[in-house]
């Protein structure tokens, strides 16, 4: 292949790919990786063709060579005007010239024959004379063109400022170097320690923390952009001296095509990505003020650790060195709106390191979602956010956005995600939020099981102020200012051992049962004194009740029947428990007189004989469970269609045997 298709086709390399991307992806990327390995073959295409060329660099001719010529030159004028020949050399009479300071050879003894005489030797004489003064004068001519060529020499040393400073990087600046040098050389090799920089940086940001990170990230930014200038101002002079040094003016134009092209990409990555990153930099270094404060707290005992607040730099470091200071930590609380994906990898591999079992019993989004992912086992409290979509970096390029993408999809893999709901949550806008159901997170296995307060100790903080805060919004129930009027023994009782629960570390489960324990032990004290409006109303939010969840949640419709130790607000989420609370209060207001209302006990089993044969012919055996409530739970689904079944058909009767039959229902030991 000639020189110069091999020339042409570097060009075609060097230019069409990036112009091509360009089209295709509308990013005029000069330094990303694939852009990088296509110009350094278009670099060896043009270095093969000069080589096979020149056996070098094609650098223009430099001014010291042209002097060199110049004299040259000169020179051979001079030999041209010369008479003689160089006096090293034999005349045509076979006669040599000898210097001046040469010493005379001893006198020859001739013989008569061999002397000549004085004519004849004048006449021999007069040739050799003759070439001595032609041999002067060209002597001559050559010193005064040597000192002609030294002249020429110095004025052109003078005007190269390259040689009078030795500074690579100015000499580049200034354009003295040759364009190869400058494209090729300075262009490629630049580039290619700015991505080293970065991707040293990238591997390193794992094990240096996020402020480090950001701060360097500031320095490799400064960096780029000064270096893209010096390369960028370096190549366009350079181009603008190559056809004075003797260069081919196309490949001049060309280098300025590229580096015009260069700095409109330069100028897009300064806006799109350099500014609003540096600014995300300069957020982070400053304390990340944007995102929510974060909080560290011990649970349990020691058993479990809450972390809530947003996901700022430095909280995985702080989250370590607490979890180090209790090994027998085995829970991590989760409750956070997002933050700093890098900050989330961290407390991702502490959770993987430990073994850890993740619960929100609140909300969890954004990023946060990837810490509970990560856990051995992923529990959800019933009524917790959960919101999912793709990450966010102001300017990411489109590098950055597939290593969120990345680490996301990895995340949830590793925890046995479905493909279709890790495809769900990247196509949802980073502006935007997910929330599936627990039934689409169970699902998909994004978590394990759902928690009703039950499992893992409350996260509430009541100290201080908070617990007035708190004692102050119980009593803004109805229910429990009667409690407090009524049974002032019984409410002091209950709130005492509320407060305990939570402050031991006892779950939300067992905070409530504190209240419902107590309120369930006044409702059988007050139920027999009650009016007939008030157990049809205690009636009404049953069919309710068992009516909307029994097919959602059915244990925890049996925790209402049974008085589990749960949180009736998570397993009743959008269930209006304000309403409850004032059938509780209107039943113990009722019965405040404390004045029994009999019991028609015959007229209660010949209606319960009318609804158990319907019921029969429904449930057969199973009717059965309805006698032994530790199977409740067992057959949740089962017992609650008994259950609304049962309090529908009550519902046919007339108001008074109704309301007979409930209260029969509700006071007798032996149902």
């Amino acid at each position: 292949m000639k020189g110069g298709t091999l020339r042409a086709l570097a060009v075609v390399i060097a230019f069409g790919y990036p112009i091509s991307n360009l089209a295709n992806t509308g990013n005029l990327c000069l330094l990303c990786p694939d852009t990088i390995f296509v110009l350094l073959i278009a670099a060896f295409a043009w270095w093969t063709a000069r080589f096979k060329k020149e056996l070098g660099f094609h650098i223009s001719t430099p001014p010291v060579a042209r002097a060199s010529c110049l004299a040259g030159s000169a020179n051979q004028r001079t030999q041209q005007s010369s008479i003689a020949e160089p006096p090293d050399k034999a005349d045509k009479g076979g006669q040599s010239f000898k210097p001046e300071n040469q010493e005379q050879a001893e006198p020859v003894i001739e013989s008569p024959e061999t002397q000549l005489t004085e004519s004849e030797e004048n006449s021999r004489q007069e040739p050799s004379t003759r070439n001595d003064q032609s041999f002067s004068a060209a002597a001559v001519v050559q010193t005064e063109l040597k000192e002609e060529h030294a002249a020429l020499i110095k004025e052109d040393v003078q005007d190269i400022p390259s040689l009078k400073r030795s500074n690579y990087f100015v000499r580049h600046w200034r354009g003295d170097l040759s364009l190869v040098i400058s494209y090729w050389v300075n262009g490629l090799l630049g580039t290619f320690l700015v991505l080293l920089t970065a991707n040293t940086l990238g591997a390193m940001q794992n094990n240096i923390s996020l402020t480090l990170v950001a701060a360097l990230s500031l320095l490799v930014y400064a960096t780029a952009i000064v270096a893209s200038i010096w390369q960028l101002v370096g190549v366009w002079r350079s181009a603008s001296n190559h056809v004075s040094r003797g260069g081919n003016s196309g490949w001049a134009s060309l280098a300025k095509g590229a580096v015009i092209f260069g700095v409109l990409n330069c100028l897009v990555l300064f806006c799109r990505t350099y500014i609003p990153q540096s600014v995300e930099m300069v957020s982070i270094i400053a304390g990340d003020k944007r995102l929510p404060p974060y909080e560290i707290r011990v649970l349990a005992g020691g058993t479990e650790v809450e972390f809530r607040g947003g996901l700022r730099a430095g909280c995985a470091k702080e989250l370590e060195r607490i979890l180090s200071a209790i090994p027998q930590a085995k829970v991590l609380h989760i409750e956070s709106p997002g933050g700093r994906i890098g900050e989330a990898k961290r407390v991702i591999q502490l959770v993987r390191d430990r073994g850890l079992t993740t619960y929100t019993s609140e909300r969890c989004l954004s990023a946060a979602t990837l810490v509970l992912m990560s856990g051995k086992e992923r529990v959800v409290a019933a009524g917790a956010k959960v919101g999912f979509h793709a990450g966010k970096l102001p300017g990411a390029t489109a590098e950055q956005q597939n290593e969120m993408a990345n680490l996301v999809r990895k995340t949830m893999e590793s925890a046995g995600v479905s493909e279709q709901f890790i495809s769900r949550v990247l196509v949802t806008p980073s502006e935007q939020m997910w929330y599936p159901t627990f039934d689409e997170m169970l699902g998909a296995r994004v978590v394990t099981s759902q928690s009703l307060g039950e499992r893992f100790a409350t996260s509430w903080d009541l100290s201080g102020a908070k617990l007035d805060a708190a004692i102050q919004n119980i009593n803004a129930y109805p229910l429990f200012s009667t409690i407090r009027e009524l049974e002032p023994e019984a409410y002091a009782k209950m709130m005492t051992n509320f407060v305990t629960a939570i402050r031991s570390g006892k779950s939300e489960g067992e905070a409530v049962a504190a209240i419902s324990e107590v309120t369930g032990d006044l409702m059988e004290k007050y139920l027999p004194a009650a009016s007939d409006e008030a157990l049809l109303a205690l009636r009404e939010q049953w069919v309710g009740i068992l009516s909307k969840y029994k097919d959602q949640n059915s244990r925890a419709c049996i925790a209402v029947f049974t008085q589990a130790k749960i949180n009736y607000s998570r397993a009743f989420p959008d269930w209006d428990m304000t309403n409850t609370l004032r059938v509780v209060e209107k039943v113990m207001r009722s019965g405040a007189s404390r004045v029994v209302v009999p019991v028609d006990k015959k007229l209660a089993d010949e209606d319960l004989a009318v609804i158990s044969k319907p019921l029969g012919d429904k449930y057969g055996s199973d009717l059965m469970l309805l006698q032994n409530q530790a199977r409740w739970m067992e057959h949740s689904q089962k017992v609650c269609d008994i259950l609304l079944t049962m309090y529908q058909q009550i519902e046919t009767l007339p108001d008074k045997r109704e309301a007979n039959l409930i209260r029969y229902l509700v006071t007798s030991k032996d149902e």
